[in-house]
């Protein structure tokens, strides 16, 4: 009788902590499930479109953009490493989009040319609306390349 009154007992307090153990877990599915239906608009609206270089990309994983301007110590850096990954007028297309914490990482050239766009201001990519994250990627985007209608 004591046995099972204690194991009661212990299921009681028990039970609460569980289920917030399942909670959290789900928050974090619930939220991955949200940044992949944010990253998979992105890649889907910039995939419609070709990118023309305006000028060499180099090979580089950290092209980075702040308001739709590339920063050029970046750029100028990845350029003394000698190799381009896309010449100039030389057409290309988005192979993957990434949403970082306060960033978005668009991939040219299977990856070997990155370009990371942030925006003038705050953005954290969990609460940002996927369209304001497609205008800080077509802003980026815009600093290396021109726009072209498949």
């Amino acid at each position: 009788m004591k046995v099972t009154l204690i194991t009661m007992i212990l299921l009681a307090l028990a039970t609460p902590a569980f289920a917030q153990g399942n909670r959290d877990t789900l928050e974090k599915q619930l939220a991955a499930k949200e940044k992949m239906e944010k990253t998979q608009f992105v890649l889907r609206e910039l995939a419609q479109f070709e990118y023309k270089a305006k000028m060499d990309v180099p090979v580089s994983d950290s092209l980075f953009v702040s308001s739709g301007k590339m920063i050029d110590a970046m750029y100028n850096s990845a350029m003394r490493a000698g190799k381009v990954a896309i010449k100039s007028g030389q057409m290309t297309k988005v192979s993957q989009v990434e949403l970082l914490d306060f960033a978005v990482l668009v991939s040219f050239a299977d990856g070997s040319c990155t370009v990371i766009g942030t925006p003038s201001g705050t953005l954290d990519t969990k609460i940002a609306p996927a369209a304001d994250l497609l205008v800080v990627a077509k802003e980026s985007i815009a600093a290396y390349f021109e726009t072209v209608k498949k």
